[in-house]
């Protein structure tokens, strides 16, 4: 009976003592993250702007998640929402990147010890004027929709279809040439040549007259090629310009359909690493 008693005791003894290092664990990471800003704090989780200390440049973009330069004596770079606590002085540039908007660009001159926020406000890229460049140049309009892949088969098409049409209107005109001298030499026959070697120049003049049928034909498959490379540029940039991004940055794109890694704010302001698997998959933050 005492022995059963005493195993009791142990056991309940042990579950008690590892209770209490399940909860020492638990509060020992709470702490860590609190102290690495895995967790927001109070003002964060509200949504309000904490207080700027002397010194901050404190940076916003519309939307979120603008990646943000500063070039001047020093170079920095970080993920709108940002506050940066450097107290910096002199003129620096400010650049502003998001994909879906337009390119955003500042020059700002700063005072040390005195704070200061910067409010960026970004304007989305056109459709029409992605049309536009896609009209004058195949592939212009997708690369400034972002769409780097496409834009480089489209254009490299119309490069090497632009170099076969010119080398199918050089052979069509080295064909109309052949068929000029036969047709002379044809036609200076009937006055000093045999009725045999009239016809034999007729019949030249025949097959160098196909010959020149068959480069107008080549060259008109090139020519309505490289014209199908404009007007598909012309409609995937028009009508299929992508949506821009609400505040997502992304750093690499494997595909234009395939996994993307990216920065993007959260709601409570924090800034979260994502990967979207593409296709219908999901997203892994």
């Amino acid at each position: 009976m005492d022995a059963t008693r005493e195993g009791r005791r142990k056991r309940h003894g042990g579950r008690q003592r590892s209770g209490w290092k399940r909860l020492g664990a638990v509060l020992a990471l709470a702490g860590v993250s609190v102290a690495t800003g895995l967790v927001p704090p109070v003002h964060a989780q509200e949504g309000i702007d904490p207080p700027m200390t002397a010194g901050t440049l404190r940076l916003r973009s519309d939307p979120p998640g603008a990646l943000v330069i500063l070039e001047g004596e020093h170079r920095w770079t970080g993920i709108a929402p940002w506050d940066l606590n450097r107290n910096l002085r002199g003129s620096y540039k400010v650049i502003a990147q998001l994909d879906g908007y337009e390119h955003w660009e500042r020059t700002i001159h700063l005072v040390e010890g005195e704070s200061r926020e910067l409010q960026i406000r970004l304007s989305p890229k056109s459709a029409w004027e992605a049309g536009l460049r896609s009209l004058l140049v195949p592939g212009w309009g997708q690369q400034y929709a972002g769409s780097s892949g496409k834009g480089a088969l489209f254009f490299f098409s119309a490069a090497a279809l632009g170099g076969g049409l010119w080398w199918a209107d050089a052979a069509y005109q080295d064909r109309v040439d052949d068929y000029r001298d036969a047709r002379g030499a044809y036609l200076s026959a009937f006055d000093s040549g045999s009725v045999e070697d009239v016809e034999a120049l007729r019949g030249e003049m025949q097959r160098a007259e196909g010959k020149a049928d068959d480069a107008y034909d080549r060259r008109q498959v090139v020519l309505y090629a490289v014209g199908g490379i404009y007007l598909i540029s012309l409609v995937d940039a028009l009508f299929f310009f992508p949506e821009p991004s609400r505040g997502r940055f992304v750093l690499s794109r494997f595909g234009e359909n395939g996994p993307s890694l990216a920065l993007e704010p959260s709601p409570v302001g924090e800034i979260r690493l994502s990967l979207s698997l593409g296709g219908r998959g999901g997203n892994s933050r």
